[in-house]
């Protein structure tokens, strides 16, 4: 058997019952939990912004405070992911220089801009 954990697929009992399946290298072998790239978690930010607007709302300082609250929990929570699941693709654009501050622009959209 693999060492990475397989991921099954109903039935059920092929998960329990590996007599039952012809060989485990026969299944898909994938990580439990893939670490998000940064181009994941901006189509996830994106798709956040468009959830909100799709509804009509104005995504501006006279926003809906639940619409507000809204998209800043999921906001929070998708860079809460990236960030703890160990995520190191951002190390490209990091940049120091010990003479003047420096910043790139990662990303933009007409809602938010990642530097």
């Amino acid at each position: 058997m693999p060492s990475e954990i397989l991921h099954c697929t109903p039935p059920e009992d092929l998960c329990r019952a590996p007599e039952k399946v012809a060989s485990w290298h026969a299944l898909p072998v994938v990580p439990r939990n893939p670490v998000p790239t940064l181009q994941a978690l901006f189509e996830e930010l994106h798709a956040a912004f468009e959830a909100e607007a799709s509804q009509g709302i104005i995504i501006d300082n006279s926003q809906p405070a639940a619409s507000f609250a809204r998209l800043n929990a999921r906001v929070q929570a998708l860079l809460t992911r990236y960030t703890k699941e160990g995520s190191s693709d951002w190390r490209r654009y990091a940049a120091f220089n010990s003479h003047h501050y420096i910043r790139h622009l990662i990303e933009e959209s007409p809602h938010f801009e990642i530097l």
